[in-house]
């Protein structure tokens, strides 16, 4: 089995009995041991506990128990003044970490009665921590001398966050005093107590020309901090005897300056030059983007209309507002009035792209129209209902319902007549019903009663005519027809077609399909556009969390 590669052994040795303290006390002023147990010396070596009694010893016997009293290893009577345990139980196992008791039976020449010496010892596995107590002699080599704790075995060993040579032996009981020692210190790490009492090392650091680091191991300046530094009272004072109590003091920041410059040089008021008063310039050169020459007489301005040109990728005009609306626009005819280019190769421009931003709350909308809107051409949806205020309970309910849809450009028409005496009845349709509509559809529904009824004779005229085989039925009846008008014969909206080849592989809505958003078609159509999208909705992701941490 191999040997423990660290531990940590807690040796406490108490005495027996008040008897034995006297004896024991006797004995060290006469510098006489007539007990053979007051001159043994414990001395703790890496995976190994050794017992050494004075030379007059005839035989040693080490019992360990854990504890519960059971015993644990039995050296059994040896003749010999020094016992060495592997800290090993008696089938040559590993101990595990734990607390544990011994006795140690000692036969001197000296006295005719064996001497019997109890103590406890912890064992910790995984660390390297010395931490001992003793009446006796407690060392790390074999000579040992004015109970000193004494490391030598090496040229140099580490030792309660010391490193000790051969000849700085007796300095380690210093170290060893009432002191919890713990691993090797760090060059220039200043000490500290962890919560169980433990020596470690802190995060602060000295290096040899007094420069103080926190946080950090190498620092660069006469105070060096990894963090950000916090200051609950009393600001920062300068050398000139000043003290800046907060950053938000915009006088602590503001520029002084005559007249030649405007502004104070804080956010609010930047430093700008104050091109009047120097009387350096006429006239400012510039396009047809500005207007006026920068004198007191013609400031500059912007030109209206404003026309910025643009052969990039790039946007022309990029505005964005973290908190309210970017850009409100108003006008007598159009606020807006979006155009897209012309192309002389593939299709044209977008009048208007809008995409909608997401939130922990739930998407944004990518458009809201409040009043009519008006399509002059097809209007393409994944689906469409009208919402409005519920008519059972209007103050907190909405009702919604779906659009009927058709993959025909489709028309219905329905009502309700009841036939003469005779069973017949014809149902007018408006006038503009043949000129709009062809391919009709009929559907009869007799109401109250057990009854048969037919489509006598098909529309003509915009009339058609129903019959029944009794007088007096009511009969509601349904007509389609599909558009025929100029528009609907130029503009057929088609049922299916295939995907435009730069488009193939991505989706419409592919969070339906478990796809990732990259997958959208408007990732295929503009993918730089979408990329500052995700890239904007990300930032502000960020700066949520960063306001969520701050509180």
């Amino acid at each position: 089995m191999p040997k423990v590669k660290y531990f940590m052994i807690v040796l406490a040795c108490a005495l027996l009995c008040e008897a034995t303290v006297v004896a024991q006390n006797l004995q060290q002023n006469s510098k006489q041991a007539s007990d053979g147990s007051q001159s043994v010396a414990i001395i703790i070596e890496r995976g190994r506990l050794r017992f050494t009694a004075p030379a007059s010893a005839q035989e040693l016997r080490l019992e360990v128990f854990d504890k519960s009293g059971e015993l644990v290893y039995d050296s059994g009577v040896l003749s010999t003044p020094e016992i060495s345990w592997d800290l090993q139980n008696a089938n040559g196992g590993d101990i595990p970490s734990g607390l544990y008791s011994y006795t140690l039976t000692i036969k001197d020449a000296n006295s005719e009665t064996p001497a019997t010496r109890r103590g406890r010892l912890i064992l910790e596995s995984g660390r390297d921590r010395l931490w001992v107590t003793s009446q006796g002699a407690i060392g790390a080599e074999e000579s040992l001398s004015g109970g000193e704790l004494t490391v030598s075995s090496d040229s140099e060993v580490a030792v309660a966050g010391a490193r000790l040579g051969r000849r700085a032996a007796s300095n380690a009981r210093h170290a060893t005093n009432g002191l919890n020692s713990f691993d090797t210190a760090t060059p220039g790490r200043i000490p500290k107590f962890d919560n169980n009492l433990f020596l470690i090392n802190s995060v602060i650091t000295e290096d040899a020309l007094g420069r103080i680091g926190i946080g950090v191991v190498t620092p660069s300046s006469a105070l060096t901090v990894a963090g950000r530094i916090e200051s609950k009272e009393g600001g920062i004072k300068f050398p000139d005897g000043t003290v800046q109590l907060t950053s938000a003091a915009a006088s602590s920041f503001q520029v002084n300056h005559n007249a030649t410059l405007t502004g104070n040089g804080t956010i609010a008021s930047p430093l700008g030059v104050n091109i009047p008063a120097l009387g350096l310039l006429s006239a400012v050169a510039h396009d047809t983007t500005l207007a006026g020459n920068g004198t007191t007489a013609s400031p500059l301005g912007v030109t209206t209309p404003l026309v910025l040109n643009n052969a990039s990728l790039e946007e022309t005009i990029r505005v964005k507002n973290s908190v309210g609306t970017s850009l409100l626009a108003g006008g007598a005819i159009s606020a807006v009035n979006a155009i897209g280019l012309d192309s002389n190769s593939g299709a044209g421009g977008n009048g208007i792209v809008a995409s909608a931003g997401s939130g922990p709350a739930g998407n944004g909308l990518a458009g809201k129209f409040n009043g009519d809107v008006q399509v002059t051409g097809n209007l393409s949806k994944g689906g469409g209902s009208f919402k409005i205020d519920h008519p059972l309970d209007p103050a907190n309910k909405y009702l919604y319902h779906s659009f009927v849809e058709s993959p025909d450009m489709k028309n219905v028409y329905d009502g309700n007549v009841t036939t003469d005496q005779n069973g017949e009845a014809t149902v007018t349709l408006p006038d503009y019903f043949e000129s709009l509509n062809r391919d009709f559809r009929y559907q009869l529904t007799v109401i109250g009663q057990f009854a048969q009824a037919i489509v006598a004779s098909k529309i003509s005229d915009n009339r058609f005519t129903i019959k029944t085989d009794r007088p007096g039925v009511e009969v509601s009846w349904q007509v389609t027809g599909i558009r025929q008008d100029a528009y609907a014969n130029k503009h057929r909206i088609p049922v299916e077609e295939m995907k435009p080849e730069r488009e193939r592989g991505y989706y419409l809505h592919p969070q339906v399909f478990d796809q990732p958003e990259e997958k959208s078609v408007e990732w295929a159509r503009d993918p730089e556009m979408m990329r500052q999208i995700k890239n904007q909705r990300q930032e502000a992701e960020m700066r949520r969390r960063e306001k969520e941490n701050d509180r």
